[in-house]
């Protein structure tokens, strides 16, 4: 198997796999969720960190060590553009409304696990050193 196939089953679609999951999961009827507790605000924030992270994942094996900055920005900003857009998607589904509650919830996730990949790539490049 090629280098550039590997990298694009192994990086790659892990990233593509879990965003149309992502898609797929928001454009179903809502599921009723107990009363007083906020865990649709807790699978947000889990679900965009998760997609942050491999997104970094994708992208720091591509530009390295070096560019942990640029990668963490990246992951945070195409994690919030997808949060985002399903937001915006589900304004059109039937029994779905859109919430700025549940952008802020993704882009919380993205941004603690963007930052995670960040302090991560830190303490990888001093211990090359």
């Amino acid at each position: 198997m090629s280098g550039l196939l590997r990298r694009l089953l192994g990086l790659d679609l892990p990233v593509i796999a879990w965003m149309l999951l992502l898609f797929h999961l928001a454009s179903r009827p809502p599921t009723p969720a107990p009363t007083g507790i906020p865990i649709d605000k807790v699978l947000h924030f889990g679900a965009y960190g998760l997609l942050a992270l491999l997104v970094a994942r994708s992208w720091g094996a591509r530009l390295g060590p070096k560019a942990a900055g640029t990668t963490a920005a990246t992951a945070l900003i195409l994690s919030g553009l997808h949060g985002l857009l399903i937001e915006l998607h589900q304004m059109s589904i039937p029994h779905r409304t859109a919430e700025w509650g549940d952008v802020l919830a993704d882009l919380a996730g993205a941004g603690c696990l963007a930052l995670a990949w960040l302090w991560w790539a830190g303490v990888q490049s001093s211990g090359e050193d």
